[in-house]
């Protein structure tokens, strides 16, 4: 995996005159974004064609080295959505260097939803975690507590079965039902 050879943090790009550059700092304003979810989670833009108008989260492991880029398209008919590299993620933990795991984690689907989660969640990259997975190897590990926070469609299926697994290896997992809240996932939550 590589960032992008003309990769620029947005955070230090707030003034730029790119129509690019503009259009990605918008979508995130409109993510309810602020400049400190920029610098925290590293987000950037490129304009290498496979990256063009999309913002970029790269992933870090614990000691720093790039494993991972989710590319989120910003204009609404961009297809695919999402881009990625073709790396296994079950072999990475999502920014491995901003996490704790003495302290309760927040498990989510993506990165939006962990924008709005708090500084120790860890997008999952998908609504599911399996036993040989590097996170859930590193929860087990740790006996890290965890809080599972999926988009309201998988509270019956997906959520259930994580926290049942977890608790198999006495990991303390609770679900919250976003979907009791009036939310359909968490990205679509305020902060608060």
């Amino acid at each position: 995996v590589k960032l992008p050879s003309d990769f620029k943090l947005l955070a230090l790009n707030q003034r730029s005159r790119d129509p690019d550059v503009k259009a990605a700092l918008n979508y995130l304003h409109k993510r309810d974004v602020d400049e400190h979810d920029m610098w925290y989670f590293r987000i950037g833009t490129s304009n290498e064609p496979k990256w063009r108008r999309r913002v970029l989260f790269p992933s870090f492991d614990a000691t720093g080295t790039l494993n991972f880029i989710v590319g989120r398209a910003v204009d609404a008919r961009a297809k695919p959505k999402y881009q990625t590299p073709m790396v296994l993620r079950k072999t990475i933990v999502f920014n491995e260097i901003n996490v704790d795991w003495k302290k309760q984690v927040v498990l989510c689907e993506g990165v939006f939803d962990a924008l709005k989660c708090g500084e120790n969640a860890i997008p999952m990259l998908g609504s599911s975690l399996n036993e040989s997975s590097l996170l859930f190897e590193r929860l087990v590990m740790n006996l890290t507590p965890v809080i599972v926070m999926l988009d309201s469609d998988m509270i019956e299926n997906s959520a259930p079965r994580l926290t049942r697994k977890l608790a198999e290896y006495k990991v303390d997992a609770k679900i919250v039902d976003i979907g009791s809240l009036g939310h359909k996932d968490p990205g679509s939550m305020s902060r608060d």
